[in-house]
């Protein structure tokens, strides 16, 4: 519903022209998730735990791209069990 909608006021306000640099976006998400503290901590652990990137969360809180923001953090502190020792021992 709230996507046609978007659609309906895209048509209705802006021109062919406008539609090319703006658009009209219902924000749900405060409606689809938790409170500011339990969003913020999920972020934190798909971070650090390496599956999510910062460009990722920055597009659900509705904020630009920034450089470097695709890259995925890979934690140094975890590892195969008994890698580290055979890369030790090499």
């Amino acid at each position: 519903m709230a996507r046609r909608i978007e659609q309906a006021m895209n048509a209705a306000l802006l021109t062919t022209e406008g539609r090319k640099r703006y658009f009209v976006e219902h924000d749900l998400a405060g409606l689809l998730r938790g409170d500011l503290k339990a969003r913020y901590e999920a972020y934190r652990i798909g971070r650090e735990w390496g599956w999510l990137s910062s460009d990722e969360i920055r597009g659900w809180e509705n904020l630009p791209k920034i450089e470097g923001g695709g890259e995925y953090l890979s934690p140094l502190n975890m590892a195969v069990l008994g890698q580290r020792e055979q890369e030790e021992g090499e």
